[in-house]
């Protein structure tokens, strides 16, 4: 019995998750690219304090440095067709190297989860 309320945590644990198919999947990796294709990519405009300080996956960032280093890209999930919008960090003076920010849903409206250190974690 104990084994089957387990069981059935993990399952709705998992179905509960907002963006599955992508937890876990680093950004930066070659080997991850099968998981998601990128199916638009733009370089944000210098954001005001107001739009940066909604990418809350950025606020550990100064705005000076970070508000013009911004790019939304879609990625469609390979197992689900399911199209997410992410915001990231793109330059060095701005995120050290490496890529933060945050997946929301396709019309980049619900915050589903964040990226750091290219790294999603969906919540």
């Amino acid at each position: 019995m104990k084994s089957v309320v387990v069981l059935l945590s993990v399952i709705l644990f998992s179905s509960a998750m907002a963006c599955p198919e992508l937890n876990n999947v680093d950004l930066a990796s070659s080997y991850d690219r099968d998981e998601y294709t990128e199916v638009y990519s733009e370089r944000l405009p210098k954001l005001s304090k107001e739009e940066f300080a909604k990418y809350t996956g950025l606020a550990d960032f100064d705005y000076e440095y970070c508000a013009d280093a911004l790019e939304l890209r879609r990625l469609e999930a390979t197992q689900t067709g399911t199209v997410y919008t992410i915001v990231v960090t793109v330059e060095d003076h701005c995120d050290g190297g490496n890529s933060y920010g945050n997946i929301l849903d396709e019309s980049g409206s619900k915050l589903l989860g964040s990226i750091g250190d290219s790294y999603i974690a969906c919540f």
